[in-house]
């Protein structure tokens, strides 16, 4: 099996790529590697994954895509804050790429689609399913809501079978600080001494799921012979409030109390999904545990200071 994992040298389509390969499929990148990391790039080179350094965006997608059995579409922006203020750029390179990649897939291929929770917007319910309303409130939920569109509009005159993940709040090592999750801030401000910032009042509720888990799921949509759309968290939700004391203690660092500071546009209230369909499609579960994942975070920020 050729898989091709678009954004493959960012966060999650690098840990994707480096699983896979290890599984021994045959992985090729595609990433244009501006939003990328050292610690990702690294990760990719140890592993001596092939990397074609390109823009999806200018590239001539059909002559690119037709030598590949599976097509992991990972490449996105992905700052909630930024789409807010730049909404087009988010349109562009979220929604466009994905629609002009999917017209040219073929019925012997397979499309997997890095989706988001986003695309829910506030949930009517907690947790909430694949068949609750999706009602984007920002530019960012709205250009991955539009990518989900392309991929089954398309597989509708391509006849090809289509994976889409709606992915929970993801962490793990090598995320970009620039455009990092909540966790990877929180351990960065730690780092310094500084106490974590929280925005709003800290009962906003987030469902985090670890990287590794991510490419788990992956791999398990790989084999499958039909399509669908799945929630991909963890099942479980923490307030951000709660987050940034487990942090603290995690750090060793007690004396620090958090800082609040105004709620930020875009931001959900409540965030949490409910896994019972990949569970029972997929056979999918997640393996780490937050307390688990978070400690594994700081042993590997102490192993990699000087």
């Amino acid at each position: 099996m050729k898989i091709l994992v678009t954004g493959g040298a960012g966060f999650i389509g690098s840990h994707i790529s480096t699983y896979l390969f290890k599984k021994g499929f045959d992985i090729e990148i595609i990433d244009n590697l501006e939003r990328t990391s050292p610690e990702n790039l690294k990760r990719i080179e140890e592993n001596n994954l092939r990397i074609h350094v390109l823009d999806l965006r200018k590239s001539n997608l059909r002559t690119l895509l037709e030598k590949y059995d599976v097509i992991i579409h990972a490449a996105a922006y992905v700052s909630v804050e930024e789409s807010v203020y730049n909404p087009w750029i988010y349109i562009e390179n979220n929604f466009y790429v994905t629609e002009r990649l999917t017209r040219y897939l073929s019925n012997r291929q397979k499309i997997i689609y890095l989706s988001s929770a986003a695309v829910y917007g506030e949930p009517v319910n907690i947790p909430v399913k694949e068949t609750d309303p999706v009602k984007p409130k920002s530019p960012y939920g709205l250009s991955k809501l539009l990518g989900e569109k392309s991929v089954i509009r398309n597989s509708v005159c391509n006849r090809y079978k289509y994976f889409i993940f709606r992915v929970f709040n993801v962490y793990g090592s090598g995320q970009n600080r620039a455009y990092a999750g909540v966790i990877t801030v929180f351990l960065d401000r730690l780092r310094n001494n500084s106490p974590p910032i929280i925005y709003g009042d800290g009962s906003n509720t987030r469902d985090f799921i670890h990287v590794r888990d991510v490419t788990k799921a992956v791999y398990l949509a790989l084999d499958k012979n039909f399509s669908g759309i799945y929630n991909l968290g963890s099942g479980r939700g923490i307030t951000i409030k709660d987050l940034a004391e487990i942090m603290i203690k995690l750090s060793g660092r007690r004396d620090l109390t958090p800082i609040y500071g105004e709620a930020r546009p875009g931001d959900i209230k409540l965030s949490i999904a409910d896994i019972t369909r990949i569970k029972e499609d997929l056979g999918f579960t997640p393996d780490i545990d937050l307390v688990e994942g978070l400690s594994e975070l700081f042993r590997e920020d102490q192993d990699s200071r000087p």
